[in-house]
């Protein structure tokens, strides 16, 4: 258990075989430096839980029709849409 913003917990890359939750939404976007790009938090938990995952990891997540629905700037898509795909 933790008390710190998910990006700067000491999280580690494939490091866990589940990941559920019911990820935060708001206005805001989160500063990574491991990632090129800001995310909205929203996108951020599932982009970060993803790469927390092991290979052939499990992620439950509850969400929206707007999350899986969003346009090429949503954490679904290219090029993120590889993360699932590796996993």
């Amino acid at each position: 258990m933790s008390s710190s913003g998910f990006e700067t917990s000491k999280v580690e890359d494939d490091t866990y075989d589940i990941a559920i939750g019911n990820v935060p939404f708001h206005e805001i976007q989160i500063y990574d430096r491991r990632y090129e790009d800001n995310y909205y938090i929203h996108d951020y938990f599932f982009i970060r839980a993803l790469d927390a995952l092991k290979p052939g990891g499990i992620a439950i997540f509850i969400t929206s029709k707007g999350t899986m629905d969003k346009g090429r700037y949503g954490c679904l898509t290219i090029p993120s849409r590889r993360w699932p795909a590796r996993r």
